[in-house]
C-alpha cells in the first residue's frame, strides 16, 4: 500500500509538472509552449522544431549577431559590444514593439558550450548591466532576460532546435500583446531561422570548413570544442 501511495504521488507530481507548459501553437512542424509565472507579465515561452541544416550551419547563423535583425522576429538592431572569445560575446539587441507600446532593449552575454561534441550544443544568453550601453530614452531596458538555444543534430543536414526565453520586459504590457508575443516570437523566429540557414549557405564556409567534420580536411586536427565561458576572477 505504501508503494502504491508513493507511485500515485509520483504520478500526480509528474502530471502537474507536465501541465506547467501550455500548448499555444503548432504549425509547420514547430511547436510553441508557454508557462505562466506568478507575478510576471510575460510568460516563459519556448519553441521547438527541426531545421534542414547541419548543426554547424545553425551555430554559424546564431553567433552572427549583427545579422540577427534579418531573422530574429521583431529584432530591429543588434551589435557586438565586446568579443570575449570565439563563442562568447557581449551583445546589444533592440526589439520592436507595436504601437503604442515602447520598444524593449537589452545588453546580454551570449555564450555557446558543448553538451555532446558534434551532437548537442547549448547557446545561452542572459541580460547584464553595462555602462558602455546605458538605457536609451526611446526604449525600455528589460529588467531580466534569460534564455537558450538547444541544438541537437538529427543527421548531417538536419538539426532539432529549442528556443526558450524567460524575460521581464519592464513596464506594463497589454494582455493582447502578451498573448501575441508568447505565440509569435518563438514560432516566427524558428520559421525565419529555417529561411536564414538556406539564405546564408555558402556564406560561412570558413567556419564550416573548420568545424564540420564532413567538410574538414582529413589531415586537419579537430578544433577545440567550446566550453562554458567563465568571467575571470578579479
Amino acid at each position: 500500500m505504501r508503494f502504491v501511495a508513493l507511485l500515485a504521488a509520483f504520478a500526480f507530481a509528474s502530471s502537474a509538472q507536465a501541465r506547467e507548459w501550455e500548448l499555444v501553437h503548432e504549425e509547420n512542424g514547430i511547436v510553441v509552449h508557454r508557462k505562466d509565472v506568478a507575478g510576471r507579465d510575460l510568460p516563459v515561452f519556448r519553441g521547438r522544431g527541426a531545421v534542414n541544416a547541419s548543426i554547424y550551419q545553425v551555430i554559424a547563423v546564431l553567433i552572427d549577431a549583427p545579422r540577427r535583425p534579418e531573422w530574429l522576429h521583431r529584432c530591429v538592431e543588434a551589435k557586438v559590444i565586446e568579443k570575449l572569445g570565439e563563442f562568447a560575446t557581449v551583445n546589444y539587441s533592440r526589439t520592436d514593439a507595436p504601437w503604442p507600446v515602447e520598444d524593449r532593449d537589452a545588453v546580454m552575454i551570449g555564450q555557446l558550450f558543448t553538451v555532446e561534441p558534434g551532437v548537442k550544443y547549448r547557446a545561452e544568453f542572459h541580460g547584464i548591466p553595462d555602462p558602455r550601453m546605458p538605457p536609451r530614452p526611446d526604449a525600455v531596458r528589460m529588467k531580466r532576460l534569460h534564455g537558450h538555444w538547444l541544438l541537437t543534430s538529427l543527421s548531417p543536414n538536419k538539426t532539432h532546435v529549442e528556443y526558450l526565453v524567460d524575460a521581464d520586459p519592464g513596464g506594463i504590457l497589454p494582455d493582447w500583446l502578451v498573448k501575441q508575443a508568447s505565440k509569435e516570437l518563438p514560432y516566427k523566429t524558428l520559421l525565419n531561422l529555417r529561411r536564414q540557414t538556406r539564405k546564408t549557405r555558402g556564406q560561412y564556409d570558413a567556419f564550416l570548413d573548420r568545424w564540420d567534420p564532413m567538410r574538414r580536411p582529413k589531415d586537419a586536427p579537430p578544433p577545440t570544442q567550446p566550453a562554458m565561458w567563465k568571467e575571470p576572477s578579479k
